[in-house]
C-alpha cells in the first residue's frame, strides 16, 4: 500500500494518541506539507492534502511545482533553512532548525516567524471551509511547535470567522515525528479490522 505521510500521521493521532479531539485537522511539515482531516472521529480518506501548495502571497516566489506563493516556499522546513542562510543539513532539517535557535540565531527566527505566518494564513482558509476546533503540529513541526503556534493562532484570530465564538487550539501532535511510521502500520492493520473475516476464511 502507498499513502501520503500526512494522512498516516492523522490516522496515527486518531487511533494510537491518548483520547483526544474528535474533530481536528493535522499538518505535517516531514517532505512536502500536507494536511489530514477528522471529522467526527473519522479519517477522511483521499489522495489530496497537499496544503503546501495553497497560496498565501500572490507575489511571492516561485515554488517547486511551478505556481508562485505556495505555502510550500514559506513554511517547508529545508526552505526554513534556506531563508536563514543553511542548506542541505547533515541532520533532520527539525533538528537543524532547532540547533540554530539554540544557538539563539536571529535569521532561523526570522525565517520561523514567517513559516508561522504562512502557515496560519492556509489553516485559516481551511479552517473557514472545515468545522474543526483543534489544530496539531505533526511532523517535524511538533518539534517546533513553540516557535510556530503564537504566528498560526495569531492568523487564526485575524481570519477564521468561527474563531471569535469557539477558539481553535492549535498545539503539537502528541505522537511527533513518529506518527507517519505508526499510520503506515495502523493503515495496515486497519483493513483487518474493516473486513476481518477476509484474513479469518
Amino acid at each position: 500500500m502507498v499513502a501520503n505521510d500526512a494522512a498516516l500521521s492523522t490516522l496515527s493521532e486518531l487511533y494510537a494518541g491518548s483520547p483526544g479531539p474528535r474533530n481536528f485537522v493535522c499538518v505535517s511539515g516531514e517532505f512536502d506539507i500536507g494536511a489530514g482531516i477528522v471529522l467526527d472521529g473519522s479519517p477522511q480518506r483521499g489522495n489530496r492534502g497537499h496544503l503546501g501548495h495553497v497560496m498565501v502571497d500572490s507575489t511571492g516566489p516561485t515554488c517547486v511545482c511551478g505556481a508562485s506563493g505556495c505555502l510550500q516556499s514559506y513554511a517547508g522546513l529545508r526552505e526554513i533553512l534556506a531563508a536563514a542562510g543553511h542548506h542541505e543539513p547533515a541532520e533532520a532539517p527539525a533538528v537543524a532548525i532547532d540547533a540554530l535557535v539554540s544557538a539563539e540565531s536571529p535569521a532561523i527566527l526570522q525565517a520561523l516567524d514567517r513559516a508561522a505566518t504562512g502557515l496560519g494564513i492556509a489553516i485559516s482558509a481551511l479552517l473557514n471551509l472545515v468545522e474543526v476546533d483543534t489544530v496539531l503540529l505533526g511532523g517535524g513541526y511538533s518539534l517546533l511547535a513553540s516557535w510556530l503556534v503564537e504566528g498560526i493562532e495569531r492568523e487564526v484570530r485575524n481570519r477564521v470567522l468561527s474563531a471569535r465564538r469557539t477558539p481553535v487550539q492549535v498545539r503539537p501532535a502528541p505522537l511527533g515525528p513518529d506518527a507517519a511510521v505508526i499510520g503506515a502500520a495502523l493503515n495496515a492493520i486497519d483493513t483487518v479490522r474493516r473486513n476481518p473475516n477476509r484474513w479469518l476464511a
